[in-house]
């Protein structure tokens, strides 16, 4: 089962918590684990890589991808995890990665719960903190492949609000009103 992140790799956007987190699974969960690709750069990307350096988890550091190559992370993951800390409104990272059928393990914070219910169509994150995510990671983990694509069929209508096609129709009624 594959994880993904994307965006700027530093403490407050939750990458740490994410590497410590995984490296506190048992023994029985992280064989569960496929790969967790970490997308970006930031300032702390070598204290990051020491965290993940002896860990039983295959962590890879991608850097800066085109747009294509992220594409390609997304289609290969089954997770989007964010436990962010940092005041977001709703991520768009959320909703590409939702597109290609990862299920996002995100925080409960500005206008994500909006969009993400916790047990409906992804997993929340509250409080934030390396204990919750390792909860949340667990729960992912033991998923059947049958409520996991129940959750991602569920993800469609939120997906279409995010296309540029629903952004055109939605100008279109506010310019006939």
């Amino acid at each position: 089962i594959n994880f993904c992140y994307a965006g700027r790799l530093e403490r407050e956007k939750g990458v740490e918590r994410i590497i410590k987190a995984f490296n506190s699974l048992d023994e029985e969960m992280s064989n569960k684990v496929g790969t967790v690709h970490l997308v970006g750069n930031g300032s702390e990307i070598e204290h990051f890589k020491s965290l993940s350096m002896n860990s039983k988890i295959d962590f890879i550091f991608h850097g800066f991808l085109p747009t294509d190559k992220l594409f390609k992370v997304y289609e290969k993951s089954h997770f989007f995890i964010m436990p962010t800390t940092a005041s977001e409104g709703f991520p768009k990272v959320i909703a590409e990665a939702m597109n290609f059928g990862c299920l996002p393990i995100v925080s409960n914070i500005s206008s994500i719960g909006q969009y993400v219910k916790d047990g409906e169509n992804g997993f929340l994150i509250t409080p934030i903190n390396e204990g919750n995510i390792l909860k949340v990671i667990t729960k992912a983990l033991l998923m059947s492949p049958n409520n996991y694509s129940s959750y991602v069929i569920s993800n469609d209508n939120i997906v279409r609000k995010f296309s540029y096609l629903y952004y055109v129709e939605r100008i279109k009624l506010l310019l006939d009103e």
